[in-house]
């Protein structure tokens, strides 16, 4: 038997409440999809109503309408102005707006991502109704220097202190204050009128930069650098341990008064200026390692030369030193302080232990070139360029920089003035004649079947590289833009070796190593489209007697040129290229007395 119990008047009532509220709940989410997909609908290939870009109302238009409605707001005028001083100048910077781009990201909005992201994007569109930036390019680089010329234009540089000695009494010059552009914060308001294509003046940031002591730093100082007077700060090396320095190799680094006036400060020193200081010490210390040298002749060793180690100046610690001896002269009565230079060896990567296993066993690779009729500067630069890079290696993998291994090219290393083209002129210059050098060993690492991994062959034609060969194998060298650079891809070292014939004006390079098999040839070497040179040109040079000519460069037919390189080792192709020469023609040129 079954008895039925009926329900509470709590339970009925909870149970009528849960049924309420989920009624409730259903009808609303039913509105509000039935509402959503009405507005979508409704809005079917328009923008959603509450959308601006760069504050124009795209509400409700096509993409069309918005293309044609933002294509029709023109860029504006960008003028940039200051108070003080008073500056109104326009800014002309070319933006490339993309209007279709733009349309599309104005039209995107409440369209992607999930239903609930698609959903509050359209209720924040009605109610916070954002305002998207245009799409747009711009040259960074264009913008960067026309602010970079503003800031020129209107800064005003600071003046810094300085300190002199008059009767053995320090002068302080508090120096000024200068006002500079804060190109940053300028660069972020142009961006921002631009991407909202606001036509408002941008104000110019401007910001001082403190140079000026007050009066209490200016005395600060000068009383720090009257303890200076009359005492000597004095460096010095231990010779002892650095074998490689010579005392007479530097200058007598002594210091006096006024030589540390510049760097100091109220407080301490000026970093910047204590830098140049031991950039200056180092020039005179520092030394590259050599490493040991073999010369081969008759495939035998004959000449000998032990590593060297090399020296450079601790700069940090140095610092360090200079600044504990300079503040002790400052604040004691002791006339001279010492400070001792620290100098660390750095070892050769050959030294004299690894000359018998470097892995050279054989001539590799021979080029050659003549110089016939080159005036004696011409020639002692060959040379001298030349002896710089005999009995250089060139380790297993290494890519060999010509600019690189011979290092600065100017009077100051020996070099002598010769002929150089400079601006369309025959002048006189430094290192006249290096290209001889740079093209001979090009010659000498195609022989050897190396890969040339940068080269660059002249503008026009010389004849001295012609005197044997057709033209197409040379190549040019400028620091630092211009080199030449070669891989050694054999498994030992490449030892250069190079002979200077001043008799018969020819200059030699020869490669050795060790031989893998493989085998280099120039095939096909051609030239084309022969243009004649142009009428000879004639340059007074005040240094000739009246009425003296010299011809000084030939003239030379333009014409382009190219050979292919192959490298074979057991049938198998290594290398297969095309060296390409593009040469302009060339007049001859002749220099007369006045």
């Amino acid at each position: 038997m079954q008895i039925s119990i009926p329900a509470t008047e709590e339970e009925l009532s909870k149970f009528w409440l849960k049924t309420l509220v989920l009624k409730t709940l259903f009808w609303t989410v039913l509105f509000l999809a039935i509402l959503t997909a009405t507005y979508t609908i409704y809005f079917f290939n328009k923008i959603f109503p509450g959308i601006h870009l760069a504050n124009v109302d795209l509400s409700g238009k096509t993409k069309e309408q918005a293309l044609k409605l933002l294509s029709e707001n023109k860029p504006p005028n960008l003028v940039l102005a200051a108070n003080n001083p008073k500056i109104q100048m326009p800014l002309n910077l070319e933006a490339n707006y993309n209007y279709e781009q733009s349309t599309e990201a104005a039209y995107a909005v409440g369209r992607t991502g999930s239903f609930e992201d698609r959903f509050l994007a359209k209720v924040s569109a009605l109610v916070q109704k954002p305002n998207l930036p245009y799409t747009y390019f711009l040259n960074q680089d264009t913008l960067d220097k026309n602010l970079a010329d503003l800031a020129d234009q209107i800064g005003v540089p600071p003046t810094e202190p300085t300190l002199s000695i008059e009767k053995n009494t320090v002068v302080v010059n508090k120096g000024k204050d200068g006002v500079e552009v804060d190109q940053a914060k300028l660069k972020e308001q142009v961006l921002e009128n631009l991407k909202y294509k606001k036509g408002d003046a941008i104000g110019i940031p401007l910001k001082k930069t403190s140079a000026q002591l007050s009066d209490q730093e200016a005395e600060d100082v000068r009383g720090r650098a009257q303890n200076l007077i009359g005492k000597i700060l004095k460096l010095s090396i231990d010779y002892k341990t650095n074998q490689n320095l010579s005392s007479t190799s530097y200058k007598n680094f002594d210091y006096k008064a006024s030589d540390l006036l510049p760097i100091l400060t109220p407080d301490g020193v000026k970093e910047e200026k204590l830098t140049a200081l031991i950039d200056n010490i180092a020039s005179s210390i520092d030394t590259q390692p050599q490493n040991a040298r073999l010369v081969f002749e008759e495939g035998k060793v004959k000449e000998f030369a032990p590593g060297k180690d090399g020296l450079e100046t601790n700069k940090s610690e140095l610092a360090n030193r200079l600044k504990t001896g300079i503040e002790s002269l400052v604040v004691s009565e002791l006339k001279v302080t010492k400070v001792e230079i620290p100098v660390n060896r750095k070892k050769p990567q050959v030294g004299t232990g690894d000359v018998n296993s470097l892995g050279i066993k054989e001539l590799i690779g021979r080029g050659a070139s003549l110089f016939v009729g080159s005036i004696p500067a011409r020639v002692h630069n060959v040379a001298l360029a030349a002896n710089r890079l005999n009995g250089l290696l060139i380790k297993p993998g290494e890519t060999f920089s010509f600019n690189s291994a011979l290092g600065d090219v100017s009077a100051y290393t020996g070099y002598q003035q010769a002929y150089i083209i400079k601006d369309g002129k025959t002048v006189l210059g430094d290192g006249g004649g290096v290209c001889q050098v740079s093209t001979t060993l090009f010659r000498a690492a195609l022989n050897a079947g190396l890969p040339i991994i940068e080269r660059r062959a002249h503008a026009y034609r010389v004849h001295y590289y012609e005197e044997d060969t057709k033209p197409g194998i040379d190549a040019t060298v400028y620091s630092p833009s211009i080199d030449l650079r070669i891989q050694n891809d054999t498994p030992a070292n490449i030892l250069i070796q190079t002979s200077t014939d001043t008799k018969n004006m020819k200059l030699t390079f020869e490669l050795y190593g060790a031989s893998d098999g493989r085998i280099a040839q120039i095939l096909n070497h051609r030239i084309w489209d022969i243009v004649s040179a142009p009428p000879p040109i004639y340059q007074d040079d005040p240094t000739l007697a009246p009425g003296t000519v010299k011809q000084v460069d030939f003239a030379a037919a333009g014409t382009k040129a190219a050979l292919d390189y192959k490298v074979t080792r057991n049938g198998e192709v290594l290398q297969n290229r095309t060296f390409y020469s593009n040469y302009r023609p060339w007049q001859a040129i002749f220099l007369r007395g006045p």
